[in-house]
């Protein structure tokens, strides 16, 4: 099937409504998924801490997986509130470009 600047144009528009569709953690699942195959290394996308009746405390972060071994400063990126957690998502889309442009040296 031959595409046409239409239809390019269509799919273009249908992927920007479905990245505005997504949440926070979707975001953070996605760009994590992506660093894995990047750098070879698993990833996996998750907070430490709670929610409950007084408030949310958890810390959200992207965690290096690190078996046979305790995990060090190294296998995280970011630590960020959840009234924050755009910030942690502006700063994988930064660890995922640094990543690319390692691996194009």
């Amino acid at each position: 099937m031959t595409s046409t600047p239409e239809s390019r144009a269509a799919d273009r528009a249908a992927r920007r409504a479905a990245r505005a569709a997504m949440t926070p953690f979707d975001h953070g699942q996605a760009l994590v998924k992506r660093l894995s195959e990047v750098t070879g290394e698993e990833w996996t996308f998750g907070y430490i801490g709670n929610v409950s009746h007084w408030g949310d405390d958890r810390s959200w972060s992207a965690f290096r997986a690190h078996p046979g071994r305790v995990g060090t400063s190294r296998d995280r990126i970011g630590g960020h509130s959840t009234e924050n957690i755009g910030d942690l998502i502006t700063m994988l889309r930064g660890a995922l470009a640094f990543a690319m442009m390692q691996q194009d040296r």
